[in-house]
């Protein structure tokens, strides 16, 4: 599994900080791109949808990309630092628009398993990232065991673009939900090449002990006393 992560969130912040040659060459990539998130914020959200968004927009998605992994190469650990920070300053914003626990938990773990293998990315040999061309994107974008990475990535970016719009909290949260289910599958074909991401790199021990913790309690408050009752019935007792 040699395919590069895509650090691409919001597309005016990469082409703002490409050099002006290489944003004048992939300056194209802004309109197909707007075109497929604006039909993923309006339209009704099937998988369809999210496959039809995502071929029309691989190609774009991965020129800018590219562009951006052709600088990265100069000063990989300041660019590393600035994910960072991209990524916290996403999950933010998003945390306050959606405005749902369940969907903040969702929204963590999205985005810690993209920080994930954008990680595993930077592992990855200089001269690897330097052969980098249209051809290899291309035949990456036709491999079936990626499209899932491809279909989170673009309805991620739907759901950072619904927020910038003033668009529908709801909407974010569903393209939340589908991102979940992309990142799910693509986990586990990297867990069939050998490679184990973590969705929660930054975590600490503690950290991660009390995000178990809230999430069981908000899971015993979301339940009805029928809910209980169905569960008491299905526990296996005495096997003897």
């Amino acid at each position: 599994m040699s395919f590069p992560a895509i650090p691409v969130l919001d597309v005016e912040t990469v082409l703002a900080r490409l050099p002006a040659e290489a944003r004048a060459r992939v300056a194209w990539a802004k309109k197909p791109i707007d075109n497929g998130l604006a039909r993923l914020r309006a339209e009704p959200l099937t998988d369809d949808l999210v496959a039809q968004v995502t071929d029309a927009t691989w190609k774009p998605i991965a020129s800018l990309g590219r562009a951006f992994w052709e600088i990265i190469g100069s000063d990989p650990d300041g660019w590393r630092a600035r994910f960072v920070d991209d990524f916290k300053e996403e999950e933010r914003q998003l945390a306050e628009f959606v405005a749902d626990d369940d969907s903040l938990d969702t929204l963590r773990w999205v985005l810690g398993l993209f920080q994930s293998f954008l990680g595993l990315t930077f592992a990855l040999p200089p001269d690897f990232m330097a052969q980098l061309d249209e051809t290899l994107f291309t035949a990456l974008g036709a491999d079936e065991e990626l499209k899932p990475y491809m279909r989170a990535l673009i309805v991620l970016m739907a759901a950072a673009e619904t927020r910038k719009a003033g668009g529908d909290p709801g909407r974010a949260r569903d393209l939340l939900d589908v991102a979940f289910l992309e990142l799910t599958r693509f986990r586990a074909t990297l867990r069939k090449a050998g490679v184990f991401l973590t969705a929660f790199p930054g975590e600490t021990v503690e950290e991660r002990r009390r995000g178990l913790l809230e999430s069981a309690d908000r899971l015993r408050r979301s339940l009805s006393d029928e809910d209980w009752r169905v569960m008491e019935r299905a526990r296996m007792r005495d096997l003897r």
